[in-house]
């Protein structure tokens, strides 16, 4: 039975044991106890209160003072993103303490309609309204005309020093406080007889070091030169599926420290000069400081062949606001999706841009309506070519978001009736064309639910 009181919980327990019929011995080797406890909620404690994260937090209805991290059983959320926030309640007198945690989805801000206001005669032509939540904008540095040589490789392997050469700074200064990165590229013009010998990393201002090419994907074959070779954020096409001079945009290599190649293991960065090495996997990683100095690190892997960067270039992509979706627009009336009024707007459908042209003459205030972008469904076209119900079709799902998104649902169908087998495959990076021998199979019947915590990709 369980004590009347805490304070009874605290001592001497003692353990007895009997046994009810004769001819059998037993001997206990060992015992313990736990307590199960909580902190009785009579309103006599005395509780402290700590929020976090403390970003998106305020201690006003219109979340305009931010939240410090005081003691405050109250605070307003106002995320910008899709936040988890957790309270802990410690009892000041013992320090005993719990937790709770709530997802606070954002609200995006009221969106900006331009023109705010219009006066307009009957007759006059429509007028374009134009909705938005957030602005967009491009930072594109250029480092000039350069001859920075690199040097041979090594002619044999293994080895575990492979100097290169860095890049001087290339200053990025344009990107606005507060905004968010969504994209980055680099785009080369490099010639090298054999430029599938190269290893490139960029280095950025918060001194993360991301793998761009690691020999053509480990490796391409012959071939010289990039030639307005892009290597984007964006980018889904391997530079091996490309042909030199690979002129077009390709997917980052993103080599972790080291790879392996050939047999042998080979670092992911120059070795000299220091600070070249890779240690994020992906673009993302380099956005936390989007202004500053950022550098190419470069080396040749293989003996035989010269190379020289003669000229590279940054694009970032950023948002300044907070992504929303398109507005919907009401009321309907005296709305149209062309500048001619001769399309009526459909009520309900998310456009930026409208045309207003109202009629009879009067006063008509308009509305634009956004949501955040958290339960929108992707849903990928994967059509059955040919009329084959037994095909296998392949594609791709890309996470742009910060948080994971599940992906459910994957439906299997056939000609005939009755009960039949599907087969649905999964694996958590791209898959260019049929799915490979190393993907997970997951056997099922009629309909396949599969579930996969989807992580952000390059």
């Amino acid at each position: 039975m369980p004590p009347a009181t805490p304070l009874a919980a605290n001592g001497q327990w003692t353990l007895a044991a009997g046994d009810f019929a004769g001819g059998d011995v037993g001997t206990i080797t060992n015992w313990s106890i736990s307590v199960d406890y909580t902190t009785p909620g009579n309103g006599t404690q005395v509780l402290s209160y700590a929020w976090s994260p403390l970003a998106g937090l305020y201690t006003n209805t219109i979340a305009t003072t931010a939240y410090t991290g005081t003691n405050l059983s109250t605070v307003y959320a106002a995320p910008t993103v899709q936040t988890t926030y957790t309270v802990t309640a410690t009892d000041v007198a013992t320090g005993c303490f719990t937790n709770a945690s709530v997802l606070v989805n954002y609200t995006p801000p009221a969106p900006t309609i331009t023109p705010s206001s219009v006066t307009m005669c009957l007759g006059d032509p429509a007028v374009k309204l134009k909705a938005t939540s957030s602005s967009s904008g491009t930072v594109t540095v250029n480092s000039g005309t350069l001859a920075l040589a690199i040097p041979d490789g090594p002619a044999t392997w293994p080895q575990t020093l492979f100097p290169g050469v860095a890049t001087p700074n290339l200053a990025v200064s344009g990107v606005p406080a507060g905004a968010t990165i969504t994209g980055m590229s680099v785009k080369l013009n490099l010639t090298h007889t054999y430029i599938a010998d190269m290893v490139i990393v960029l280095k950025a201002p918060n001194g993360n070091v991301f793998n761009l090419d690691a020999v053509i994907n480990r490796t391409g074959g012959a071939g010289a030169n990039f030639v307005n070779t892009v290597i984007s954020s964006a980018g889904t096409t391997l530079l091996s599926a490309g042909a030199p001079p690979y002129t077009g945009t390709f997917a980052p290599d993103a080599a972790g420290a080291t790879f392996v190649a050939a047999g042998f293991t080979f670092p992911g960065g120059p070795t000299s000069p220091a600070g070249y090495i890779p240690n994020v996997a992906s673009y993302s990683g380099l956005y936390s400081v989007p202004n500053g100095n950022y550098t190419l690190g470069i080396y040749d892997w293989g003996a035989g062949d010269l190379g020289t960067l003669t000229n590279w270039e940054l694009t970032i992509n950023y948002t300044v606001g907070v992504v929303a979706s398109a507005a919907i627009w009401s009321p309907a009336a005296g709305l149209f999706s062309d500048a001619g009024a001769t399309t009526a707007y459909v009520a309900g459908t998310r456009v930026d841009s409208v045309w207003a042209r109202p009629t009879p003459s009067g006063v008509y205030p308009y509305t634009a309506t956004v949501n955040n972008m958290i339960n929108f469904n992707a849903v990928p076209a994967t059509p059955m070519a040919g009329g084959n119900g037994n095909n296998l079709v392949a594609f791709n799902v890309k996470n742009n978001n910060a948080f994971p998104v599940t992906l459910a649902g994957i439906a299997s169908n056939a000609f005939g009736s009755g009960a039949v087998v599907s087969r649905a495959f999964f694996k958590p990076s791209a898959i260019a064309g049929n799915p490979e021998p190393s993907v997970q199979p997951m056997a099922g019947t009629s309909l396949e639910q599969l579930i996969i915590m989807l992580q952000p990709m390059y």
